[in-house]
């Protein structure tokens, strides 16, 4: 009962005796850089950033631990670049030569976008999603979406482990398996594989790329994952209400919740 009582808790408000955790604080922030355009004309060769900006967090060093996380969503290892202004200007040169070079070619309408905004912030762990897309040349576009999870607190990763029971993985596994097939239409006995899902064996599994928000764990499958490209990405969420019973009470959410803190 008290592992239901914990799920439960991050649906609901607190009583007058709990003391409130503490949210993080930030300005969504937003740069656009275009080649000669206007952002919002179509075929517009651009790049746009936007990103949640720190303020301040309940933990003195969890806003740079946030921020780095953020940074490492807009500065990946192949864009060579440190700073937003280097970053965009580089794209739009490279645009810009690729133009002047082929002038003909459609793929001279190049773009790219990168946003990453706060999904969650739940008994002190946030969640950020990043989405990156854009076209770069080829039969078609990329987009890619990742999350994060940090303690307020802290500024460490929170992972599962942090708030669900030992040996979760099975019970936890079945009941996005579940959702997946009531998404899909399909009945506990059909085939995955025929239903165009590539799960190794046809076996579904979870992936690493999860949020922890205030409804539950939202797990996001990218296109190709598990998929061809024409099916698009796949994402679940595990309701708290349908795994109350996974939820640790020695846990992060349980330590929260003796502790007098809830959301």
């Amino acid at each position: 009962m008290l592992m239901v009582a914990i799920a439960a808790v991050l649906l609901c408000g607190c009583s007058e005796e709990e003391t409130i955790i503490e949210k993080v604080q930030y300005q969504q922030q937003r740069f656009v850089k275009t080649l000669d355009c206007n952002e919002n004309d179509p075929g517009c060769s651009r790049v746009v950033i936007e990103f949640p900006a720190i303020e301040s967090a309940p933990g003195p060093t969890a806003a740079d631990s946030i921020m780095k996380v953020v940074g490492s969503f807009i500065f990946d290892e192949t864009s060579g670049s440190k700073n937003l202004d280097s970053l965009m200007n580089g794209f739009i040169e490279m645009v810009r030569e690729f133009r002047e070079d082929n002038r003909n070619s459609a793929m001279g309408l190049m773009w790219m976008e990168t946003m990453v905004e706060i999904i969650g912030d739940t008994n002190g762990v946030i969640s950020l999603r990043a989405e990156i897309e854009g076209y770069t040349g080829g039969a078609h576009g990329f987009s890619t979406t990742l999350f994060a999870n940090r303690d307020s607190y802290t500024g460490r990763e929170v992972i599962l482990e942090d708030i669900l029971i030992e040996e979760y993985e099975e019970p936890l596994t079945a009941a996005g398996e579940k959702v997946l097939r009531r998404q899909q239409g399909l009945g506990p006995e059909d085939n995955l594989e025929k239903a165009g899902f590539w799960f190794p064996e046809g076996n579904f599994y979870l992936n690493d790329n999860y949020a922890i928000i205030g409804r539950g764990l939202v797990f996001y499958y990218n296109a190709y994952e598990i998929a061809a490209y024409a099916h698009g990405p796949t994402e679940i969420l595990i309701e708290y209400d349908d795994i109350g019973n996974l939820i640790s009470e020695e846990g992060l959410f349980g330590d929260r919740r003796r502790a007098g803190l809830s959301d």
